[in-house]
């Protein structure tokens, strides 16, 4: 699963048609986590060919990369 303060954290910065919020039934979600288990990156595939990526940054926040 996903930490919940990992999802808090992306969910502050999901942007333009918040991705994280409006998740539908179906739709594909990648998770990057290091060899520690820590997430260090989430992609949500949005339909149309396009993707929406978190990555963690090294102070521990999320930035929505694309």
């Amino acid at each position: 699963g996903l930490p919940a303060t990992d999802v808090y954290a992306m969910a502050q910065v999901e942007g333009a048609g918040k991705p994280l919020s409006n998740l539908q039934n179906g739709q594909m979600v990648k998770i990057r986590q290091n060899a520690s288990g820590v997430v260090t990156g989430l992609t949500i595939d949005t339909g149309n060919n396009q993707q929406v990526l978190f990555t963690r940054q090294p102070d521990g926040s999320f930035i929505r990369a694309r």
